[in-house]
């Protein structure tokens, strides 16, 4: 796992009291990081993610608990490749595309989040697990797959409550 940021902004449509949807913004960082026997790997992609979720939620002794789930579509726009072995450190751009002979990442991710939070006012809390479903690499089969699989923790302020 990588420690990374994310920023961004959703807007909340309410359906009912317990049921909103919530399309999204976000601004990710995300990747990995590998140390293995002297070996070591890190991938800082960027991302630019538009999720949208069906929250679903109540109120809770002043508090509004609420779970959340949906489709997002990433856009990976910049990023960096470093790796270092016996003393020698190599550092790249990642190239996006789908050409297996010319790039390193596909650009486009396609992925499920599902959360949870909780809200104090215009103040909230919460959680989400994102799972990719596109394997990242240009020309991958099964031997050779990879998909993003990220946790967000995030704080927000919510304009207008």
């Amino acid at each position: 796992m990588r420690t990374a940021w994310h920023v961004g902004a959703v807007v909340d449509f309410p359906l009912s009291d317990l049921i909103s949807v919530q399309p999204g913004l976000i601004i990710a960082s995300k990747g990995y990081k590998i140390d293995v026997d002297g070996f070591k790997s890190t991938a800082s992609p960027l991302y630019v993610d538009i999720p949208i979720d069906v929250k679903v939620g109540g109120d809770v002794g002043g508090a509004k608990i609420y779970g959340a789930v949906g489709p997002y579509i990433g856009i990976g726009v910049a990023g960096k490749f470093k790796e270092e072995f016996d003393g020698n450190t190599e550092e790249a751009d990642i190239k996006w595309g789908s050409d297996e002979n010319e790039h390193d990442w596909k650009r486009l991710d396609v992925g499920v989040g599902i959360g949870a939070g909780v809200e104090f006012g215009a103040i909230g809390v919460g959680a989400t697990y994102q799972l990719g479903l596109v394997n990242m690499f240009p020309g991958g089969d099964s031997d050779n797959s990879a998909n993003t699989r990220n946790i967000m923790v995030s704080v927000a302020y919510y304009i207008g409550r």
